[in-house]
């Protein structure tokens, strides 16, 4: 299906681009064969939320805080009501300036660096010796990311729909207790 890896290296580009690293190395795990800490920190807020009734984003919000010492809840709207930060369009950028990586999941070990700009160093394998990739597209020169501080467009939140506020409404709010009913469930606005 879709590999969102490409927009990831393409990002990581971006970066060393910008000045904003000398050089960035990234090793992928060999497919069906890792564990990582954050599937660890989410099997225990999964753990901690069947035991737990949650009627509300702040109850969601504790259970990821009692989860795990490691674990910390971030939420895109913080208690004074703001956003914590952008959602930018990193795929629709990237795919602007970058190519895609042919045989990307034959690839294991990625390295950018900014004496190399638009230049991609792969392996297969650990021990294998590095191949050069051109990752910034032929009608791209560095200088037209990098003048400018080109940026990606920012997304605006989608919200919900009234049709998903309605399915809320009739279908949820009967299991959320009284106390959350109005802010988990509202009735929709027509």
């Amino acid at each position: 299906g879709e590999n969102k890896n490409r927009y990831v290296l393409g990002y990581l580009m971006w970066r060393t681009l910008m000045g904003l690293h000398h050089d960035i190395q990234l090793s992928m795990q060999v497919p069906y064969h890792g564990r990582c800490l954050v599937d660890a920190g989410f099997a225990n807020i999964k753990r901690l939320y069947h035991r737990t009734d949650v009627d509300s984003l702040s109850g969601l919000v504790e259970v990821v805080r009692k989860s795990a010492r490691s674990n910390s809840p971030v939420t895109y709207i913080n208690d004074a009501g703001e956003h914590s930060w952008e959602w930018y369009d990193w795929k629709s950028f990237t795919s602007t300036f970058f190519t895609n990586v042919k045989g990307i999941r034959k690839m294991r070990h990625f390295r950018f660096s900014s004496l190399s700009p638009g230049k991609l160093f792969v392996k297969s394998h650990a021990d294998d010796s590095e191949r050069e990739i051109t990752l910034l597209k032929s009608s791209i020169s560095p200088e037209d990311i990098t003048t400018g501080s080109v940026m990606p467009d920012i997304l605006p939140p989608g919200g919900m729909t009234s049709e998903r506020q309605r399915y809320l409404f009739r279908v949820v709010r009967p299991f959320v207790r009284d106390p959350f009913k109005d802010t988990t469930c509202p009735e929709a606005e027509e």
